[in-house]
Order: C-alpha cells, then sequence, then structure tokens
C-alpha cells in the first residue's frame, strides 16, 4: 500500500517543521476551507415573535432533549473516545499485513509513508455501546492515537471547530491538552489524537488516511 506522493509529501513536510500556523488565518493555498458560521437572525423578527416562539419553545424543549438523547447528540462522545487515549495500550502493536494493522475487527492503515509513524501499542474499549478499536502510533518521541468507532457515523459535538481540508470534513476540539480531530472516513468515524502535536498535523495525517490510495483499507465492522 503506498501513499500518493502529493499527500505524503504534504504530511511529511509538516511532520517534519512542527509548525501551525495561527488558525485564525492559515495560509492561501493550504487547502483550509473554514465553514462559515450561521448568520445572525434578524432581531425585529425576533422580538415580533418572542412571546408566540416562547410558548412553542417551552413544549419543544422536552422533545428535543428526548430525540438528542436517543441519538446520542446530548454527549461528546468523541471526547469520551479520546479520553481513553489517556489510558495507554493494553498489548504490543500487531503484526503488519498487505492491508496494513489489524486491532480486533478494524484494520488500521500503514502511516509511515506520511512521516513515519509506526505503531507501538494497540487497546480496545466499549463506549456507550459502540466498540472501539485504537492503535497508537509514535515518531521521533511524539505519539498520536487513532481510534476507530464501529456502527454509524458520530455526529461533530456542538462546540467543535468545523472545518475542511482538502475536501475532507473535520471538526476539532481540545480537552486537557490533547488536540482532537474527528471525522468520516469511509462509512464510519476516525478520532485521532495527541499531545504537542500541531493540529496542523492532524489534519494532515487525516487527509492521507482518506486519500484515494488508502480508502477501502479500513472496513466496517460486521
Amino acid at each position: 500500500m503506498l501513499a500518493s506522493r502529493a499527500v505524503a509529501s504534504e504530511v511529511s513536510g509538516v511532520a517534519a517543521t512542527g509548525a501551525e500556523p495561527p488558525l485564525g488565518g492559515p495560509p492561501p493555498g493550504d487547502g483550509i476551507e473554514p465553514v462559515p458560521a450561521t448568520p445572525p437572525p434578524d432581531r425585529g423578527a425576533l422580538r415580533a415573535g418572542r412571546v408566540a416562539a416562547a410558548v412553542v419553545i417551552a413544549g419543544a424543549t422536552v422533545g428535543a432533549v428526548w430525540f438528542g438523547q436517543q441519538r446520542g447528540e446530548g454527549t461528546n462522545l468523541v471526547a469520551d473516545i479520546a479520553a481513553t487515549h489517556t489510558l495507554g495500550a493494553v498489548s504490543g502493536a500487531p503484526s503488519a499485513s498487505t492491508q496494513g494493522y489489524r486491532v480486533a475487527a478494524q484494520v488500521f492503515p500503514n502511516l509511515e509513508p506520511f512521516g513515519g509513524w509506526r505503531p507501538v501499542g494497540r487497546r480496545t474499549d466499549r463506549i456507550e455501546g459502540r466498540d472501539l478499536a485504537t492503535l497508537i502510533y509514535q515518531h521521533a518521541g511524539r505519539r498520536v492515537t487513532l481510534s476507530l468507532v464501529a456502527g454509524a457515523p458520530v455526529a461533530a459535538p456542538a462546540g467543535a471547530r468545523r472545518i475542511r481540508i482538502k475536501g475532507v470534513p473535520m471538526a476539532r476540539q481540545t480537552r486537557d491538552g490533547r488536540a482532537i480531530v474527528s471525522w468520516t472516513r469511509g462509512a464510519q468515524t476516525a478520532v485521532l489524537t495527541g499531545v504537542g502535536i500541531p493540529a496542523r498535523q492532524l489534519y494532515s495525517l487525516a487527509v492521507a488516511m482518506t486519500s484515494p490510495n488508502l480508502i477501502g483499507k479500513i472496513p466496517q465492522k460486521r
């Protein structure tokens, strides 16, 4: 499994420099497309319908909370998944195959062409009824941790920053100094985290794993 020259070159460059430009103003041509925020509603319209809307909101809130809990959107499931990354490995790295590295029923990609990241440990967990397979990669004394989540894609947390890089939509958040990037690859959610790793480097690894050369190498759990 070989990486495309364009993607591998981009990721290796980020790994070499470790630099992360200010998030508020990425340089031109880096492929980052900030998702625009929803424009504020018209204040006049809000004042005119405030009384009637209050009644509707009061009745709808209960239903919305219930519906959100049923879909798992009332909690930050991605952050819960990332919390398992602080627990470390429970066993050593799996052996490589032609597809990549197998953890439980999931196959993880070979990231060595994308900056020299090699697997050093693995673990499995179950979070809110979801089976979770995790592989820890290391390069030059630093680590990134990747989890693949069984089941339907996990909704991005409401408070996460949403961006699009090279056509790949992602969500970013930070918990206790750990940068967390989540995205949908194929038809499942991937969660990639790192401490002391520039977020831009995590973005590049996510793009690399979603490139045509690697797509399909992470099958759905059946």
